[in-house]
Parts: structure tokens; C-alpha cells; sequence
């Protein structure tokens, strides 16, 4: 906080620096530095408040003494201090209004976004299961996408079209692993043979050769 001294010199060419006083409210005099935006109430002395603001006045007499003093409303001193935590009070829930809401905004985009990826999976990995082929994943999330506000409906669609009920990803994972296992297998013994024939081919036309 702002801290302010005046001093003067005496007269005299080595005349010594000395601390002129302030007039308080009060109309006591203050020899130490003061805050001029500090103030203190009498009936409260060791409580100190802020003052928004203050009138700190120099003047100068006939004889070229400085005279200081500053001057306080008490009134709009109180009225100052309310207004500031008032407002300060004001922003605080403005602030957490705030971020509340921006928590609550987040949770919802959040739950939103989770409930759809998994509406997604199920629909996915069900396609997998029924049609025995990947079908493409922007497929499975237009389809939910459709049926976003109705997704029972969905359900109840592909359960009277493939006869069984549509379940979580997990119950149909290690069937869809393993005819993928099985899939691949068939793919690396066609594979295999082909190989074989494309050896049996090139002997035979060596010896045709020779």
C-alpha cells in the first residue's frame, strides 16, 4: 500500500532533514509514515480498511514552514469499503456461478459424448456379430445418430430383424475373435497353397524346358 514521509530542511546551508507531522482526522498529529489509503476507526484502532480514496494536501505559511494534512470522510470512507467488498463480493459469485456452470456445461459434453461412442460400440460390434463382416464404423455412428433420441427403438428394429436380442460388446467379443482367428487361419492356408501350386507351376516348366 502506498506509504508516504515529508520532511523539511531547516534553514541553514547544513540544516538537518526533519519529519514534518500529519493532522489525522482526529486532529492529532503523526510524526511516522502514513498510508493515506489506510484507515483506521477509533472505536476499532487495530482493525485497518482500505480507503479507495483520500485528499493529502501541502501548504506553505509566510515563513516557509510546510504544512501538511489529510483528509478522510469517515462516511464515505464506509460507504467506499462497502461499495469495494460489495462489488468484491458481487465478482466472487460471478465467478462461481461461472464455474459451475462451466462445470456443469463440461459433465454434460462430456456424458453426452461418452453415452454415443458406447451406443456406437454396441451397434458395431453387434453388426460384427450378425453380419459376420466389419461393417464401417461412420456407418454404426450415422445409424445412432439417427436414432440418437429413440435408441430403443434401434434396438427393437434389430431385434426383430436378426431374432436376437442386442447385447453388450463384451458378450459377443470372444465369438467374433475367434471366427476372426478362424478367418485368418483360412486366409494363411490359401495363402499356403497358393505358394505351392506357384512352385508346382514353375517345376513343371522346367522340366518341360529340359
Amino acid at each position: 500500500c502506498l506509504e508516504v514521509e515529508i520532511v523539511q530542511r531547516e534553514p541553514g546551508r547544513e540544516g538537518e532533514w526533519r519529519t514534518l507531522p500529519i493532522v489525522e482526522d482526529d486532529g492529532k498529529l503523526d510524526y511516522r509514515p502514513f498510508r493515506p489509503l489506510v484507515f483506521r476507526n477509533p472505536s476499532e484502532p487495530s482493525v485497518e480498511k482500505v480507503c479507495p480514496t483520500a485528499t493529502f494536501s501541502l501548504s506553505m505559511d509566510a515563513a516557509g514552514i510546510i504544512r501538511t494534512s489529510l483528509t478522510r470522510s469517515p462516511l464515505e470512507i464506509e460507504e467506499d469499503v462497502k461499495a469495494v467488498e460489495g462489488g468484491r463480493r458481487t465478482w466472487y459469485w460471478i465467478l462461481a456461478i461461472a464455474a459451475v456452470l462451466g462445470m456443469g456445461i463440461s459433465w454434460r459434453s462430456y456424458h453426452v459424448t461418452v453415452v454415443f461412442d458406447r451406443r456406437v460400440e454396441k451397434l458395431h460390434t453387434f453388426y460384427k456379430y450378425v453380419n459376420k463382416t466389419i461393417n464401417p464404423i461412420n456407418e454404426a455412428r450415422y445409424i445412432v445418430y439417427e436414432y440418437n433420441d429413440d435408441i430403443g427403438k434401434l434396438w427393437e428394429k434389430l431385434e426383430k430383424k436378426y431374432k436376437i436380442p442386442v447385447g453388450e460388446p463384451i458378450e459377443y467379443l470372444d465369438i467374433i475373435e475367434e471366427r476372426e482367428r478362424i478367418k485368418e487361419e483360412e486366409r494363411l492356408e490359401e495363402e499356403r497353397k497358393a505358394e505351392e501350386e506357384k512352385e508346382r507351376l514353375e517345376k513343371e516348366g522346367e522340366r518341360e524346358e529340359l
